[in-house]
């Protein structure tokens, strides 16, 4: 009996050890499941990790800007009269820092400029040194002819202000990142015009005039100006000058019998030569 019983109770212990292993035995049919959804989430942790390094490298890029935009030449722009147009020189000569306190500039940039007999404009540049180019001081002349547009006129004295802040830049760490490029003028190099193909020689004549009338109860004044100017360019020799002068006349009625009258007058002559 005892027997029996052992065996029974063995049975009904195999028995019911059966249907766990039953439901263990289910178990691998999660595992295709689990294999599919396992690709999708790797996937996802990767692009997560991929893109950590490209948001730090996106935020570190203002700050090189910024740094490398500190290291550059600080220059106060300081222009007077007509022609003084901030925009296009900051964007004609963009390797310098503009401040608006000439206390922290490098180089205090000051422009001026009067007109010239011959009709154009004669622009002064005046370089001055700041701390550490205290006493490195230049000054630069520019002239341009009559009848440019703004935009040429412009385009001349960019060049030279640009030219003239080389030699503070070649100072500065930004030497290395300067290269001088030079534009070969048309005629060098290739078979250039020659005086048998131009009637008049190579010359150039330009003349001008303009005349002011204003009347008035008791003032009266007139304005009048012109010039000429010549030129002549060849391989051999650059020749270019001219005269002009302007006459100003004003008279005020200070009563019915009293009048004051002014005069100015002013001439001029300019030339240009070179070999």
């Amino acid at each position: 009996m005892t027997g029996r019983r052992l065996a029974e109770v063995n049975g009904r212990r195999s028995g019911r050890v059966q249907p766990l292993t039953a439901r263990r035995s289910r178990t691998p049919d999660r595992s295709p499941h689990i294999s599919r959804v396992r690709p999708f989430v790797l996937a996802a942790l990767y692009a997560c990790l991929g893109l950590a390094p490209a948001r730090t490298s996106a935020q570190e890029a203002p700050f090189q800007e910024e740094a490398a935009a500190t290291q550059a030449l600080r220059v106060f722009f300081d222009c007077q009269g007509p022609y003084c147009d901030f925009d296009f020189f900051r964007r004609e000569i963009g390797f310098v820092n503009y401040t608006r306190d000439r206390t922290v500039a490098q180089v205090h940039l000051l422009i001026t400029s009067e007109g010239t007999g011959a009709g154009g404009r004669r622009f002064t540049l005046d370089f001055l040194g700041r701390e550490d180019f205290a006493g490195v001081d230049d000054r630069l002349l520019v002239t341009t002819r009559a009848n440019l547009a703004s935009e040429q006129v412009l385009t001349q004295v960019a060049n030279s202000v640009r030219l003239g802040l080389l030699r503070y830049v070649a100072r500065t760490g930004q030497a290395a990142n300067v290269r001088v490029i030079y534009e070969v003028p048309a005629g060098e190099g290739a078979a250039a015009a020659t005086a048998r193909d131009d009637p008049w020689n190579f010359w150039t004549f330009r003349v001008r005039g303009g005349a002011n009338i204003d009347v008035d109860e008791r003032t009266k004044s007139f304005r009048f100006n012109g010039g000429v100017t010549a030129g002549r360019i060849t391989d051999e020799l650059k020749l270019e000058f001219g005269v002009g002068g302007s006459y100003n006349e004003s008279r005020f009625e200070t009563s019915d019998t009293t009048s004051v009258t002014s005069v100015r007058e002013s001439y001029d002559f300019e030339g240009f030569t070179a070999g």
